[in-house]
């Protein structure tokens, strides 16, 4: 009896898969990023009803402070990454805390020595937010890891993308950020969505569009040049 082939995965229904994991994993990170913060403040900050940031001034209460938020995070991670326990080891916990939630102690507690009270609950959050863009790029890369020349083309077909770009003049990366930036929209990319990323991020027009019209479909210039002669 012959054998079955085996069936490739579908390379664009992979990516569906991938980046679904990522946003649950973005969004429970950001949380613990907040959650860390609040524990330490409701810990740390707190007179009667109100907070306290003025606290924050004192060097006792900083060190309390970060070990809160450090033991939080340490807990999280921990959890999320199935770990036996809590490393003991300084340097192996950080380590793990700059895997999970791109922070270290050395680098928290240097923020918050540095602004005291300004340490707010927003000004973690902002900080949060910068730390999350790092987290993001990281794990849509992982996400996208599989897309090859080979199977780019099935992706630009699956988005419905045909008629605007030119996959001879794309490589996989501009497929797999073609995919991140249709993701994000969640809808289908416009020529202009994708000009518009491209002179963000690089400062150039991107090379692969069908940019000319000719008898209602986009075909690229030197297809238009063809037809035109």
């Amino acid at each position: 009896m012959a054998k079955e082939e085996k069936k490739e995965p579908d390379a664009l229904e992979v990516l569906k898969q991938n980046y679904s994991k990522m946003n649950k994993i973005l969004a429970t990170t950001t949380s613990v990023h907040s959650e860390a913060y609040l524990a330490a403040q409701n810990k740390h900050l707190m007179e009667g009803k109100h907070i306290n940031y003025e606290l924050l001034d004192k060097k006792d209460v900083q060190k309390k402070f970060l070990d809160t938020m450090i033991d939080h995070y340490l807990e999280r991670a921990v959890k999320e990454l199935n770990l036996k326990e809590k490393p003991k080891d300084a340097m192996e916990q950080d380590r793990i805390l700059e895997a999970y939630s791109n922070v270290t102690r050395g680098e928290l507690e240097r923020m918050i020595k540095e602004n005291g009270r300004e340490y707010t609950l927003n000004q973690h959050e902002n900080v949060r937010d910068e730390l999350m863009k790092t987290i993001r790029n990281k794990l849509s890369k992982s996400a996208s890891s599989h897309v090859t020349k080979e199977n780019m083309g099935a992706i630009i077909k699956g988005m419905e993308l045909s008629d605007l770009v030119d996959i001879d003049k794309m490589d996989h990366e501009d497929a797999a950020t073609l995919y991140g930036l249709y993701h994000q929209k969640g809808d289908k990319l416009t020529s202009s969505d994708i000009d518009h990323f491209y002179r963000q991020q690089t400062h150039k027009a991107p090379v692969f569009m069908k940019t000319m019209k000719k008898e209602g479909k986009y075909v690229t210039m030197d297809q238009y040049k063809k037809k035109a002669a």
